[in-house]
């Protein structure tokens, strides 16, 4: 699929990339496209409290599950919708949208960072405590 930008105006396309996904599938799975939007909100803001430096947010992935965790005694699989967003310099970029299948576990929104990201994560982290026995 082509990347599609999140934003209010292309809300159609997006819509139409999950009515595609999902089928006919309307429970558990990620049937909104106002919904994509507010996950991609909701993972800029992970993502920028994480790193703390707005420029270099762009590279950051968000995957999301649609679901949730279901008891053990629901004994049939349901349709979920997995999207795979992309932080790009301009913002949120919808990269792809599954649909699968799964039973009991629940879904979420999981970031994944560039190495770039990682190596500012771990240097904010560490300069906040030192190591016992290294007193200067």
């Amino acid at each position: 699929m082509k990347p599609i930008k999140i934003t209010e105006t292309n809300l159609v396309p997006i819509q139409i990339a999950l009515n595609a996904a999902n089928g006919k599938s309307t429970a558990h799975t990620l049937s909104r496209s106002m919904d994509v939007l507010t996950i991609a909100n909701d993972a800029e803001s992970r993502l920028a409290a994480l790193v703390g430096v707005k420029k270099m947010l762009a590279g950051g992935r968000a995957t999301y599950r649609s679901g949730e965790a279901l008891p053990n005694a629901y004994k049939y699989p349901r349709h979920i919708t997995r999207l795979c967003l992309e932080r790009r310099s301009s913002g949120w970029f919808l990269i792809e949208v599954l649909s699968g299948t799964e039973w009991n576990s629940g879904g979420g929104l999981t970031l994944s960072l560039s190495k770039e990201q990682d190596e500012v994560v771990i240097k904010k982290v560490r300069s906040q405590y030192t190591i016992q026995g290294s007193f200067l």
